[in-house]
């Protein structure tokens, strides 16, 4: 049985881990892979001692690090059911894998939220893409449209206006919710077009995405654009399914200030919890309050 084991491979994960290998706690890390949703942002300007740095080089170092550290790492593997049994929790993997630990913290982020419109479905990989780091090089010179004006819908925008033609920005409330610095810039591009107070209803196409249909619900008038590329941006759903804790409306893991849930052997740090912006210093400060305080837990019992 380990003292501790880490669900998860982003930041928050990451920075856990670090944490719990510098206090020589028999740890255990598993994960899908590392990295996280990090590694599709094109440019990070807002982490401590980097002025720039892509996604994927910053995630890097991060894992970099970790494995600096020798650890008891198993990745490709997808995590079931985390419960506690007998003052021991449990972990179950999608494999039938199952593991004991007297801690454990879980970092499994979360997914991206679906529009639940015809034609998202259909469309998927044939236009239709969820993330435009990894995809947007595919719409290169074409019309394209980024559902979505928070942190990640603006910083797509932002991302595919160097390489599409032009770019629709379709926000469902008044104002856009991203960075102002980021919000700035897209208002001085020329060929971003921002929509706000519009509602997507369907997109449209034979073969491949070919347009979209909102409703304009400023005088509440069906309107259509003609585009090739939709990147859907309109937030995550948190992966909390998998455990067995107390969660808030929308399924955000309950913690208190030292990242524990309703169970005192269970901690949720990053995207997964009800505290905090979903920020990459947010959730690495997460990742090691939680490995401190698991530390304290396993030396109490």
């Amino acid at each position: 049985m380990k003292e501790l084991i880490i669900i998860g491979g982003g930041p928050s994960a990451m920075s856990a881990g670090i944490y719990a290998a510098r206090r020589k706690l028999d740890l255990k890390i598993i994960s899908k892979d590392f990295g996280g949703y990090v590694k599709e942002t094109e440019k990070i300007e807002n982490y401590l001692g980097f002025n720039s740095i892509s996604g994927l080089e910053l995630a890097k170092k991060f894992e970099d690090h970790l494995r600096s550290y020798d650890l008891d790492i198993l990745e490709d593997a997808e995590v079931k059911k985390v419960y506690e049994k007998d003052s021991i929790v449990m972990i179950e993997l999608e494999n039938g894998k199952s593991f004991k630990s007297k801690t454990a913290i879980i970092a499994a982020g979360s997914k991206r939220r679906k529009l639940d419109v015809p034609g998202e479905k259909e469309f998927l990989n044939k236009g239709v893409t969820y993330c435009a780091i990894c995809d947007g090089p595919i719409f290169q010179d074409q019309e394209v449209a980024v559902i979505g004006g928070g942190y990640s819908g603006t910083q797509s925008a932002l991302y595919l206006s160097k390489i599409a033609k032009k770019v629709y920005l379709l926000e469902l409330e008044e104002n856009l919710r991203g960075e102002k610095i980021v919000i700035d810039k897209l208002k001085e591009n020329k060929n971003i077009e921002i929509i706000t107070k519009s509602k997507v209803t369907e997109i449209i196409g034979k073969n491949s995405v070919e347009g979209l249909r909102y409703l304009d619900l400023k005088n509440n008038k069906e309107k259509q654009l003609k585009v090739s590329g939709i990147s859907i941006e309109i937030g995550m759903i948190p992966n909390s399914y998998i455990a067995d804790v107390k969660k808030n409306k929308e399924g955000y893991i309950q913690v208190d200030e030292n990242m524990k849930t309703s169970n005192n052997r269970i901690f949720a740090v990053g995207d997964i919890n009800d505290k905090g912006p979903e920020q990459i210093a947010v959730a690495v400060g997460q990742g090691c309050i939680a490995a401190l305080e698991a530390e304290k837990t396993i030396l109490s019992k």
